[in-house]
């Protein structure tokens, strides 16, 4: 599922921790471009997108079996397999280091948007 809102929509720990967040940078004027010429730039691209996320799965699969984490968090099966595919494309612990940040983040956000939690907080 994804959910897109220019405002914290996420007000709740427990969504928060389950949650990975994207924060996406605006896009400079002089990069922007119509709809119609995005689509096709993705079309040039699609074979080499599909394949580098065709290797990472083969990797992932190949490497699901010995992949142990020290702890599990509430998506275990998620971390699991991103962890087992994440050398495939990033150096390994880049996810877990990126996924418990994400998580922090997150739960610091709803704590600072609930003005009783940050008051206790602070």
């Amino acid at each position: 599922m994804i959910l897109n809102g220019i405002e914290d929509i996420v007000t709740r720990p427990d969504l928060a921790d389950r949650a990975v967040f994207l924060t996406l940078e605006p896009i400079p004027e002089e990069r922007r471009r119509p709809e119609q010429e995005l689509w096709t730039a993705f079309e040039l691209e699609r074979p080499r997108i599909l394949g580098v996320l065709l290797d990472a799965v083969a990797k992932g699969l190949a490497e699901l079996p010995r992949t142990r984490l020290d702890k599990l968090p509430r998506m275990a099966d998620f971390a699991l397999w991103a962890t087992a595919y994440e050398t495939a494309l990033w150096p390994s612990g880049a996810f877990w280091s990126a996924y418990c940040g994400n998580r922090d983040e997150a739960v610091d956000g709803v704590i600072d948007a609930d003005p009783v939690a940050a008051a206790v907080r602070a």
